[in-house]
Order: C-alpha cells, then structure tokens, then sequence
C-alpha cells in the first residue's frame, strides 16, 4: 500500500487559509447575486418613471421642473469612445491636442520604464503595495 505523506504544518496552516478565504469569497459571490436580483426591479422601475419624467418635460416644453420635493432636470451629455486609437493618438502628436486626453498613467509601461531606466517617469509617482490573491486549482 502506498503511503501519501504527512502535510507539514506551513501546508497544513496554509490549506486553512486558503479554505477560508474560498468560503468568504463563496458567500460575497452568493450575496453579490441576490442584491443585483433584489435590486433590479428597482432599477426597471426608476427607468420606466426616468422615461415617464423624460417624456413629461419634453411634453411640456421644458428642460426642468421644481417642486417641493426636487427638481427634474434634463441633463445634456456626450458619451466619448475612442473608435480608432491609432488616429486618435497621430492626431494628438501631429497637433498637440493634449487638452483633449485625460491625465492617466499606463501602469505596465509606467513599472516597464522604471525598471528599464532605474528611475519613475517623469512628473511620475509610484507607490507599490501587496494584495493577495487565490487561485483555485486547475483542472
């Protein structure tokens, strides 16, 4: 008969740590699914009333409406994509357009840079810190 080893105790407390966060990671997932079910008639109703205000005040003839309560206001805006990046960032460099980009670093290449040039990138402030994470075996 074949004897399995002993786990040591490093894998033994190891295994403990790894079952707990499994459970906990178990149990959010299972109450992250019944508050969206909860939540989604709420949702479905705000947007039907949303549509039923929206309708009102173009009925009306009117961006906005005061009550005691609150005011419904119509709101104007734009959701911006990024269709063809490779035009997009040509465009920018052609012209300087800068104003047009948000101020966020790319951190894989921010990390690249440093490593390679020993130093963070210009106007560039790294902070690193640990997280852990659990990975399930494989099959």
């Amino acid at each position: 008969m074949l004897k399995v080893p002993e786990k040591s105790k490093q894998e033994k407390k190891a295994l403990q740590i790894v079952e707990c966060l499994l459970k906990i990671r178990a149990e959010r997932e299972k109450l992250e699914l019944e508050y969206e079910a909860k939540r989604k008639p709420y949702l479905d109703w705000e947007d039907q009333v949303k549509a039923k205000a929206m309708t009102f005040l173009d009925e009306n003839g009117i961006q906005s409406a005061k009550t005691d309560l609150g005011t419904l206001i119509v709101k104007h805006k734009v959701k911006v994509t990024v269709a063809r990046p490779d035009v997009f960032t040509d465009y920018i460099l052609r012209t300087g357009s800068v104003e047009l980009l948000q101020t966020r670093a790319h951190e894989t290449a921010c990390r690249e840079w440093a490593e390679e040039h020993g130093e963070n990138p210009p106007g560039i402030e790294m902070s690193p810190y640990r997280t852990l994470e659990v990975r399930k075996p494989g099959p």
